[in-house]
């Protein structure tokens, strides 16, 4: 017997699979925590910001242990972790002024530098590329724990230093983009790059997942 073409055609994977869900969730449960973060208790505000930073860190982890690494994933993984952690600046004036004020010429030079990254990346390859780099990766969860530590002790200090941590992992992305253009976005350094880690020209760039 021949099959039917509805037999012989291939199956398509959901775009909302486990990863891609992870990934939604973080960027839907954003807008909740602005609405969190001004009421009391300071608690529920504390445990939702905690279970997307979790959703960040499982995200890629599943995708690629289940081979579901996909372009859709990635760029919906860039766009929460880009909202997740712009976001934290806020939060963090909003929580801890005392701690943050001090800083704010650095978070606006540290945004500045995020704006540029996006003309860059826009000039370059015509669309925006948030690479999930090894420093962003670190200064990522440097943040999320900033955030908590500063519940218990004065974190002027150390906020600074997660910025500029930010700062220098955004200033390598916009060399690497604007060096090599239209870089994997799971590319983990410059050095990584010069050391032939781009994979081949037609790979597409695919879910990085914050790995912590």
């Amino acid at each position: 017997m021949t099959a039917s073409p509805a037999e012989l055609a291939p199956v398509t994977p959901s775009r909302w699979n486990v990863p891609n869900v992870l990934s939604a969730t973080r960027l839907l449960g954003v807008p909740v925590l602005f609405v969190l973060v001004n009421r009391e208790p300071v608690a529920w505000f504390a445990a939702l910001y905690a279970l997307l930073g979790v959703t960040d860190y499982l995200d890629g982890k599943l995708a690629r242990a289940w081979n579901q690494a996909s372009e859709f994933g990635s760029m919906l993984d860039s766009v929460a972790d880009a909202a997740y952690y712009i976001s934290t600046a806020y939060f963090a004036v909003r929580l801890f002024p005392a701690y943050i004020t001090p800083n704010i010429p650095y978070v606006v030079g540290c945004l500045a530098l995020y704006a540029a990254l996006m003309l860059v990346s826009k000039v370059r390859v015509g669309r925006i590329l948030l690479p999930h780099t090894h420093l962003s990766r670190i200064a990522g969860a440097l943040a999320v724990m900033a955030m908590f530590a500063s519940f218990l002790m004065d974190t002027t200090w150390i906020f600074r230093g997660v910025i500029a941590l930010y700062g220098v992992a955004i200033l390598e992305q916009i060399v690497m983009i604007g060096r090599y253009g239209d870089i994997p976005l799971d590319t983990r350094s410059i050095l990584w790059l010069r050391g032939g880690g781009r994979g081949p020209a037609s790979t597409p760039s695919l879910r990085g997942g914050s790995d912590g």
